[in-house]
């Protein structure tokens, strides 16, 4: 069962550098720039480069890409540009239920078949 789950756990590795870098492709080969359309079509060319030295628009591409898997790694998803609010709430590792924890239950999802314990409900 352990040879089943680290092997499962090491295809994943070149899936999701895959997934990232196609992800990250895509959003950059839409048309038009992100500052722009984040501010709308009356926006200054003073907010426009705020906003690309604020998310980093005006960086190379690489660095770009290097910055963002960072972010990925890190599970910092950002925040929304509409309330400023992170996208996702930091986790929550209560001692009390561990087995709730997110990390708990991607290492499930991704080892095992999904089977939650009738014991412990999300939040």
């Amino acid at each position: 069962m352990l040879r089943f789950a680290v092997r499962r756990i090491m295809l994943m590795i070149p899936v999701l550098f895959g997934l990232s870098v196609l992800l990250f492709a895509w959003l950059r080969a839409l048309p038009g720039d992100p500052a722009r359309a984040l501010l709308g079509e009356k926006a200054t060319p003073e907010a426009i480069a705020r906003i690309n030295e604020q998310y980093g628009f005006d960086q190379p591409l690489l660095q770009q890409y290097v910055t963002y898997v960072g972010q990925l790694v890190r599970g910092d998803f950002g925040s929304s540009p509409r309330t400023g609010e992170p996208v996702l709430p930091p986790p929550s590792n209560s001692p009390s239920r561990p087995c709730c924890s997110r990390s708990w239950w991607a290492f499930r999802w991704a080892t095992w078949p999904p089977s939650a314990p009738a014991a412990c409900s999300t939040p």
